[in-house]
């Protein structure tokens, strides 16, 4: 139980580590001006939902809901309603944060120069795009954590950052912030992806009784 416990934690400190090398490199790319503010306004609430659900706020409230169902066909019922519940509610946020895509980043860098606002609205469209892959790992780490399975869903931040470590380190001065941000909903897929043999061995079936075997 300990050495579980020290695994998921230093998991946890090394992809907030990696998190860290990634605004230096951000920085060391494009300097400390209106670029790199520019980008950091852009990815602000993908980030902020990012660490929301990395709180647990989501899984908090579905856990209790995901154990209290007492057998098979319960239980893919309900998560295939809630799947689809959360798919809409996410649809409907990204088309809201888009349509008030100005607000958001006038809100979020006030004092941004009138270039540097542009990009930010610019990367605002293409990062808010990761929004879904995040939503889709809250849910499914609920299944990990209610079989006592804590170590890929402790490795989302680490997951959700190397793609844009690794994009900055390989393209060096050639980095564009384009390129920077889909790194990020490439990341926010990866965060998703190893959790979804497991969670479908536990009977998650966002599509009701669909059947496949991992």
């Amino acid at each position: 139980m300990l050495r579980s416990s020290l695994v998921v934690t230093a998991s946890s400190v090394f992809g907030l580590a990696v998190g860290f090398a990634r605004e230096i490199l951000i920085v060391r790319t494009w300097g400390a001006g209106a670029t790199a503010d520019s980008i950091l306004v852009a990815v602000f609430i993908p980030e902020a939902f990012r660490m929301l659900l990395a709180g647990g706020v989501l899984v908090s409230a579905t856990l209790p809901l995901w154990l209290a169902c007492e057998d098979r066909a319960t239980r893919r019922a309900w998560s295939a309603t809630l799947t689809l519940s959360i798919l809409a509610a996410v649809t409907v946020l990204v088309a809201i944060l888009l349509l008030l895509d100005n607000a958001c980043i006038w809100v979020i860098g006030p004092g941004l120069e009138p270039y540097a606002r542009e990009s930010a609205v610019s990367l605002f469209h293409i990062a808010i795009f990761a929004l879904p892959g995040l939503f889709l790992q809250a849910l499914l780490t609920t299944q990990h954590h209610a079989n006592n399975a804590f170590l890929w869903p402790a490795l989302g931040a680490l997951l959700f950052n190397i793609p844009g470590v690794s994009y900055l380190l390989w393209a060096g001065a050639q980095s564009t912030p384009q390129g920077f941000v889909i790194s990020l909903i490439i990341g926010s897929v990866l965060t998703a992806l190893p959790l979804l043999p497991r969670a479908w061995r536990n009977d998650w079936r966002p599509f009701g009784s669909l059947q496949l075997t991992f």
